[in-house]
């Protein structure tokens, strides 16, 4: 970017504007549309590269954010930032109610509600104050719920097995959300992502019929299903509170990959 349009894209940008009061100044005087001849006569930085106007306004065609208008003033070429507005709202209806116009508002994005009497203000802050909270707190106390037949258990494995080796395996089957295992351990659990429900049958499928080996030594491959499903479900959803032993769960976590 030419050393000029950098300066004077920087001069109208919103951070120097909150401290440059002089160009602020003249923002207000021409309506945002400076006379690029002020610029020139008016900012240092810019004399130094001794550029006619002419220069200068074959410079700024380069840029995104500005423009040079017919009348070689410095216009910005972007959208128009969102500023608050006040709105008076009138009814017809009659007593007025807070619901109409918190429904009328509420996919409006932020807004503020103004009374004439404290008594107004107090009546609707306790009836709104916890509204959001109170609906984040019916969210978390859902019961939490998952898809059945996602989860594969590996078992019989090598003591030299690596958590790669399940990775190359199993992701002919489907995208693979997470491999629960660690370093030494006898058995590992291959979650699949929502999105392949079939790879967990097609897997079992294929190695009944054609036995798995991982590091040369036969390995056997199963359904995670019943009431084993559900306590590995209880554990992934709910690591704090879920049954079995905590601290070993929270080792596998921290030794599994998580593929997006």
């Amino acid at each position: 970017m030419h050393p000029i349009l950098r300066q004077l894209e920087f001069y109208v940008s919103d951070a120097n504007l909150l401290k440059d009061e002089f160009t602020r100044n003249l923002m207000k005087e021409h309506s945002c549309q400076i006379p690029l001849e002020i610029f020139n006569s008016s900012y240092k930085k810019l004399q130094l590269h001794k550029q006619t106007l002419d220069q200068v306004i074959e410079i700024c065609k380069a840029s995104k954010h500005l423009k040079i208008n017919d009348n070689k003033c410095v216009v910005l070429n972007r959208e128009p930032r969102n500023t608050p507005v006040t709105v008076i709202v009138k009814t017809t209806k009659n007593p007025f109610k807070f619901d109409n116009v918190i429904s009328a508002f509420k996919k409006e994005g932020q807004w503020e509600l103004g009374f004439y009497e404290q008594e107004e203000a107090d009546e609707c802050f306790a009836k709104y104050n916890n509204t959001e909270k109170d609906a984040e707190k019916q969210s978390d106390n859902k019961p939490k719920t998952y898809v059945k037949g996602l989860i594969l258990k590996v078992t019989n494995l090598p003591t030299d097995t690596r958590r790669g080796d399940f990775t190359k395996i199993f992701e002919e089957f489907g995208e693979v959300k997470f491999v629960d295992f660690y370093d030494g351990n006898e058995f590992a659990c291959v979650r699949f992502k929502e999105s392949s429900p079939e790879a967990t049958i097609l897997a079992v499928n294929k190695f009944q019929q054609t036995s798995l080996q991982i590091n040369n030594q036969e390995v056997v491959v199963t359904l995670v299903e019943g009431d084993e499903e559900k306590e590995t479900w209880d554990k992934i959803l709910n690591p704090k509170g879920g049954n079995g032993s905590k601290q070993n769960y929270k080792r596998n976590q921290k030794s599994g990959r998580k593929f997006k």
